[in-house]
């Protein structure tokens, strides 16, 4: 077939949105990915390989997205572990210091 003959082709579009094109009588809209794309195969081919760059792309940047929440998770696992031990820290301060005070309570009494 010769890359000037119109022909339709199915492409699944992940990429939230919409493509419009218009060049003389051509016309391509793709909206949800299940929408045939007409056009010259030429330009057909052209634009499935960028709608392939893109859903590569949008891979990765949720494959980024998995990595950032994951590290999101365990910075806020390592807080958590830290402001129970500051928290523990604080409470044996607090004992330390009752019993500091009780042992000079008794002290004074006895110098009295």
């Amino acid at each position: 077939t010769d890359d000037s003959e119109p022909g339709t082709h199915r492409v699944w579009w992940s990429f939230v949105g919409s493509l419009n094109w218009h060049i003389v009588s051509h016309q391509l809209f793709l909206v949800d990915g299940s929408k045939p794309i007409r056009g010259k195969k030429k330009v057909l081919a052209g634009i499935v390989k960028l709608i392939e760059k893109i859903r590569d792309l949008e891979m990765r940047l949720k494959g980024r997205d998995e990595e950032v929440r994951q590290q999101r998770e365990q910075h806020q696992a390592y807080v958590k572990e830290n402001e129970e031990e500051i928290i523990r820290q604080q409470q044996q301060h607090w004992l330390d210091m009752k019993g500091r005070e009780e042992e000079l309570r008794i002290q004074l009494e006895r110098l009295q």
